[in-house]
């Protein structure tokens, strides 16, 4: 009853106990944190033109690590900077009223987002795991998660069309070898 008040009062279900529209949408979402990423996808706060960006926002969401996030200017762009301060800043009334509930908000970090942007912008992977302190195994799984994460909002076409086929970009971006194996070259 705690989450039916809780979707209630947040417009996914009406007062019947019935989805709304975006209730319907939004009970697609199998991802980390997804009435965070609804509200992302309600206010029009993901990058939608930038999949390497897209990327990165989805790593903080990902991202279940405490992370410090002291790390040297040249490793955050900023355009990576702004999207997230942006996203925390329009976050923060929605991110209150689900803690208030009684409800799990987990803070968002800069660097699984710097490290899932540079990999998704062709930094190369060695320099990625090395610069950013992250052995490759998890780095390789903070992909892998980002990427199935994404794969919920590129299923969004019919409601959000520019943001899954920004999603659908970003997959592309970070699913890549050596997070997945290259197929071999088959001999003619």
């Amino acid at each position: 009853l705690r989450h039916l008040d809780f979707l209630t009062e947040t417009g996914f279900v009406d007062s019947h106990g019935r989805l709304t529209e975006d209730g319907v949408w939004a009970s697609q979402l199998r991802v980390d944190q997804p009435l965070l990423v609804a509200e992302c996808l309600r206010q029009k706060l993901l990058p939608e033109t930038n999949a390497a960006l897209m990327a990165g926002v989805f790593a903080c969401f990902v991202n279940e690590r405490e992370t410090d996030d002291r790390m040297e200017g040249r490793l955050v762009p900023n355009p990576l900077k702004k999207t997230i301060a942006r996203i925390q800043k329009k976050l923060t009334g929605f991110a209150r009223h689900m803690k208030s509930r009684g409800f799990d908000v987990r803070q968002l970090y800069l660097r699984p987002a710097a490290m899932t942007h540079a990999w998704a912008a062709g930094y190369p992977w060695e320099n990625v795991a090395e610069d950013y302190g992250m052995a490759e195994g998890n780095l390789a799984m903070l992909m892998m998660r980002t990427a199935d994460n994404l794969r919920h909002t590129a299923n969004l076409t019919q409601v959000f069309p520019r943001a899954a086929e920004t999603a659908r970009e970003a997959i592309g971006l970070i699913m890549r070898t050596p997070v997945v194996e290259e197929p071999d070259a088959v001999d003619l």
